[in-house]
């Protein structure tokens, strides 16, 4: 009786009724994802290869990963609103600054190094500026050897606009990964319905718009119907224009 009484500290039990084993005093807790949340991996080299076949994967990638930083933040951004926002001149900018600065809040939970978001924004955004304002410059002269400079600076300029565009994107893209991995979801996402959808609707969208302003351009040209007939109805086998002289 005695042997049944005894307790050990352990599992003594505590205020409220709770009993702590030393089992779970061993266990350590880890961080698992918020319900809702699918925490895969988005390759670098995957995003940039289906963006250049599909117009529209680029809007596809920003709304998961804006949906996913929100529901990780534990805020309630209105994600679709905010996907087609980036089709909206300088609000663009903006919503690409709230998605790098939410990627760098998580970051921090997270331990990780933090960056800049604004950099993010403003470095591609003064490329674009720069390249504007040299070609503004060149129409401003007129021909030249100074204009000419002009031109090849802004060409220079348009394609460092570009490239520094894809590079700060791809990093964002990484920065977003080590995320995941250090929440300890390192798995590379799998291909969804509406990804794939996304995918095909991108590719026919260039060739669908091809052919409308094709259809149109020729509807609008003034030549469009004539024949090469015309003129000889007019006019007579000869060119006379008087039908009688043949009789």
């Amino acid at each position: 009786m005695a042997q049944r009484r005894r307790t050990t500290s352990a599992n003594r039990p505590r205020p409220g009724g709770r009993v702590r084993t030393a089992a779970a005093a061993r266990t350590v807790k880890r961080p698992t994802p918020r319900r809702g949340v699918l925490p895969f991996k988005y390759s670098v080299i995957r995003i940039f290869a289906l963006s250049s076949v599909s117009m529209f994967y680029p809007l596809y990638w920003f709304y998961v990963s804006r949906r996913n930083a929100s529901t990780e933040l534990g805020t309630t951004d209105q994600t679709g609103l905010q996907t087609l926002g980036l089709l909206v001149p300088v609000l663009n900018l903006f919503i690409v600054y709230w998605l790098c600065r939410d990627v760098a809040k998580l970051r921090a939970q997270a331990g990780l190094p933090a960056f800049s978001a604004k950099t993010y924004v403003l470095a591609p955004l003064l490329a674009a500026l720069g390249s504007a304002l040299l070609f503004i410059l060149s129409a401003t002269l007129g021909h030249g050897i100074p204009a000419t400079i002009l031109v090849l600076l802004g060409l220079l300029t348009t394609f460092a606009w570009i490239i520094l565009t894809y590079v700060l994107w791809g990093m964002v893209i990484h920065k977003f990964n080590q995320y995941w991995e250090a929440r300890g979801a390192a798995a590379e996402a799998s291909f969804s319905d509406g990804e794939t959808v996304v995918l095909i609707v991108g590719m026919l969208a260039p060739l669908v718009l091809f052919f409308v302003f094709g259809f149109i351009s020729a509807l609008s040209n003034p030549s469009f119907g004539d024949y090469p007939s015309g003129r000889m109805e007019q006019d007579g086998p000869s060119g006379s224009g008087n039908s009688a002289d043949y009789l």
